[in-house]
């Protein structure tokens, strides 16, 4: 009877709500999160973005076609598509600017970093860390780009924000040796993670610190997974409380109209859309 009782409870808390929406609750004490998502991402930090090119290949070899991802020109240098494996973009509001994080296959690497160290002397530091001023051809423009190399993981930095490009990059590489708190140590982030099972195995991730489309939550997570044969597009959307999330049912359903699934972690509203494998380049593209 026991048994009968626990699994009469449990499937009571999966079933769907008269408003259609699977209901589903946080655990008390959600778990510690790490990765690379909030290795260089700090804890205030506007919008992070995540692409596994590793992962996203798996799934579709010409996903991601052959080129160039970066060129510098001094020293020469090209950063090919192929070399790429994870991408972490962080835009910041102080300072105002956006950094690329980039874990490059270790020969890449290697050979990368060696460029620049034979060829240029660096012009700072942020901790340990050496920077140096280069400039890169970004949309076949020349473009003034600061650069830092750092070990495990494999991490190309740069940034190309004018007058606030060295402070950008100090800050991510601040958060990298501890002195800032990351995002990932915030409770708010923590909860949006457990909804999505955690910072793993994503194709793409995206954490809008901020009202997203739906205008009347604090902020937004997406992730794009492989279910199956098809992708799975989710979107996370933090309220300020649990009563205010069902009050706004109605209107995230119309937001998320094309989404066959809904569901509901206490203060946080889901929707969950399925995609064609064929979709796979727009929907990381959706993630940035």
């Amino acid at each position: 009877m026991l048994v009968l009782s626990l699994a009469a409870v449990v499937g009571y808390a999966f079933l769907p709500s008269g408003n259609g929406v699977i209901t589903k609750h946080i655990t008390s004490q959600v778990p510690t999160y790490s990765g690379i998502l909030g290795q260089f991402a700090p804890s205030d930090a506007v919008q992070v973005s995540y692409n596994n090119f590793t992962a996203v290949r798996e799934v579709n070899s010409t996903a991601l076609p052959p080129g160039s991802y970066l060129v510098f020109t001094k020293p020469s240098a090209n950063v090919t598509v192929q070399s790429v494996e994870q991408r972490v973009s962080v835009v910041l509001s102080a300072p105002n600017a956006t950094v690329d994080i980039t874990l490059l296959d270790s020969d890449s690497f290697d050979s990368l970093q060696a460029a620049f160290s034979s060829t240029l002397t660096p012009i700072g530091k942020a901790g340990s860390h050496d920077l140096y001023s280069t400039t890169a051809l970004i949309n076949n423009t020349a473009v003034q780009t600061w650069v830092a190399f750092v070990h495990s993981p494999d991490a190309l930095i740069f940034c190309s924000a004018k007058g606030s490009a060295s402070a950008a990059m100090a800050r991510v590489l601040a958060v990298y040796d501890g002195s800032v708190p990351s995002l990932l140590s915030s409770s708010a982030i923590s909860r949006l993670l457990f909804a999505a099972n955690g910072t793993d195995g994503h194709l793409g991730v995206s954490i809008q610190n901020f009202a997203g489309v739906v205008t009347t939550g604090k902020m937004t997570l997406i992730t794009v997974d492989k279910l199956n044969a098809s992708l799975s597009v989710n979107h996370f959307v933090e309220f300020s409380n649990q009563s205010e999330a069902q009050s706004q049912i109605d209107y995230f359903k119309r937001v998320y109209l094309g989404s066959e699934e809904f569901e509901s972690y206490d203060d946080i509203l889901v929707a969950i859309q399925s995609q064609p494998l064929t979709s796979l380049v727009q929907a990381i593209a959706e993630v940035g």
